[in-house]
């Protein structure tokens, strides 16, 4: 069976093409010669768009945890510019764990010399680097690596994105203890601000009165890299969460567990989401469930599924927008209806 082959192949494949367009944009941004037009982005909404691509070059024998912020942050830059800085950080830290090993991105907000501004820090567990390695770290054309394996161009095109924008780069490591970044970008004022994150709502987790505090939900989606962050940031806010990747499985988990909350996808193979739950009312299962997805609203009525009755939450969605739906489940008065 040359099937896993194949996949293996198709894998590689993927991780090659990231990788040359990695290197065009280093190329690019060390030369100061990208498209640089600035727009006003939410760092954790495109932290989130980029951990796709992450995942797909960082490997599957490293485990990558994301801690969200809660809330947007808002900064100015040019649209794929944090794809780049992350996937160059990414790139890094694999070559720093060839065995596997932990990345842990955390976003907050912190000030310097009393201006705000959004903090992504980048952590792996990999072999870190000496005082003199790490002292030419953001140097041009700077490698350590065999030739023909490393451009030494990656912090490079990092420190150069992030100065571009006012921000400053942090490197912290030594050998055998891995390599921490933190990745200062200036915040800008945005009409969300006023509203203090979302819908007027603080981050989910910012107090431990908040509804639906450590409880179970169960999360149905079948894009992997979907559920991983979904997953993560829900345990990161105080839930407890258990994972299915499809209809079936799904509707096994809430028969067996009695999740509290179901976070589902619409259109999965197998069993669609709608029809999981259909299933479940029929079997007198009766669970509170917010649906995801990114298709239009033909497709979704072609799957049964009407968002103008039924409570749905678009992709791509920020972490900020998953936590105030999911708070606004729990909330006695706003209840998602259930799917019949």
């Amino acid at each position: 069976n040359d099937r896993p082959k194949l996949e293996d192949w198709a894998q590689e494949i993927s991780r090659a093409a990231i990788v040359a367009g990695c290197l065009v944009r280093k190329l690019l941004a060390v030369s100061r010669q990208e498209d640089r037009t600035p727009e006003t982005l939410d760092l954790e909404s495109s932290v989130l768009h980029s951990l796709g691509m992450l995942l797909k070059l960082i490997g599957e024998d490293i485990d990558v945890r994301f801690g969200s912020h809660g809330s947007p942050l808002w900064i100015e830059r040019s649209p794929g510019s944090v794809e780049q800085i992350l996937l160059n950080l990414a790139a890094n830290s694999r070559d720093a764990m060839p065995t596997g090993g932990t990345v842990t991105m955390k976003l907050s907000e912190t000030e310097q010399s009393g201006e705000p501004f959004a903090c992504l820090t980048f952590t792996d567990d990999g072999v870190g680097m000496d005082g003199e390695t790490l002292d030419q770290l953001f140097v041009p054309f700077f490698t350590t690596k065999a030739p023909g394996c490393g451009t030494g161009l990656g912090m490079a095109s990092v420190y150069e994105t992030v100065t571009q924008a006012g921000g400053q780069v942090r490197a912290e490591s030594s050998l055998g203890d891995g390599t921490t970044i933190e990745v200062l970008l200036p915040l800008v004022a945005h009409e969300e601000d006023k509203q203090s994150g979302v819908n007027g709502e603080g981050p989910v987790g910012a107090s431990d009165d908040r509804a639906g505090a450590n409880s179970l939900i169960l999360v149905v989606e079948d894009d992997t890299q979907i559920m991983r962050v979904v997953c993560s940031v829900l345990s990161d806010h105080g839930y407890r969460v258990i994972s299915a990747s499809n209809g079936c499985l799904g509707l096994d988990a809430a028969e067996t567990m009695a999740p509290d909350l179901i976070v589902a996808d619409v259109v999965m193979p197998q069993m669609s989401g709608p029809s999981m739950v259909k299933e479940m009312n029929s079997r007198g299962i009766d669970i509170p469930v917010l649906f995801l997805s990114g298709y239009s609203d033909d497709r979704l009525k072609t799957h049964g599924f009407d968002p103008a009755t039924v409570p749905l939450l678009r992709k791509p969605f920020t972490a900020g927008t998953l936590l105030a739906q999911v708070r606004a489940a729990f909330a006695g008065d706003r209840r998602p209806p259930r799917v019949s």
